[in-house]
């Protein structure tokens, strides 16, 4: 079943919080953050993007429809691609999908 990925880049000074997050779908977000990271497959990109930074930060069960769903619930805060300034309400959703997950959000 594919996944709703939500992925991050450090902040330029490598805060953990990231200034960007990409919401895609993947069948294989490991695998597809591997070919993101290592340029093996083109993605628009905000120019002050670091891509070996980036990392998986929480998946949700869902198909195209919750991808859609999820990409105009935060479309004001796209600055390129997928990617989304990283604004507390959407910090606010990845820690609630991450709870569900069972995984610890650093701070």
């Amino acid at each position: 079943m594919p996944s709703v990925t939500l992925s991050r880049t450090h902040a330029p000074q490598g805060s953990p919080a990231g200034p960007h997050v990409k919401i895609g779908i993947s069948q294989d977000p490991k695998g597809r953050l591997f070919l993101i990271k290592s340029r093996r497959t083109w993605v628009v990109t905000p120019e002050d993007i670091d891509l070996g930074s980036l990392e998986l930060l929480a998946t949700e069960p869902g198909g195209l429809s919750l991808e859609h769903q999820r990409q105009q619930e935060f479309r004001a805060d796209y600055v390129a691609g997928e990617w989304c300034a990283r604004m507390p309400h959407l910090g606010a959703w990845i820690q609630a999908v991450r709870t569900c997950e069972g995984i610890a959000m650093a701070s």
